[in-house]
């Protein structure tokens, strides 16, 4: 498997966005209720945190699905 350097770099990009995602969304659901009343009561903490790690699935499921790493088998 060889991987140039631009590729590489887009996937520690993908990687450091899911991270950055993975924690703000662990923030928010700790943060719930102070989230809730700094937003004025519009969305809470909890569903921000889903709506973060529904994108963290996003991201990866998109790096994934745009991979292209040829696999040789045995037969």
């Amino acid at each position: 498997m060889h991987l140039n350097l631009l590729t590489l770099k887009k996937l520690l990009f993908n990687w450091y966005l899911c991270a950055g995602f993975y924690l703000l969304a662990r923030f928010e659901g700790l943060a719930d209720r102070k989230v809730y009343s700094v937003n004025r009561y519009f969305i809470s903490g909890h569903s921000l945190e889903h709506l973060c790690f529904a994108m963290v699935t996003l991201i990866l499921t998109v790096m994934l699905s745009f991979r292209n790493i040829k696999i040789t088998r045995d037969s």
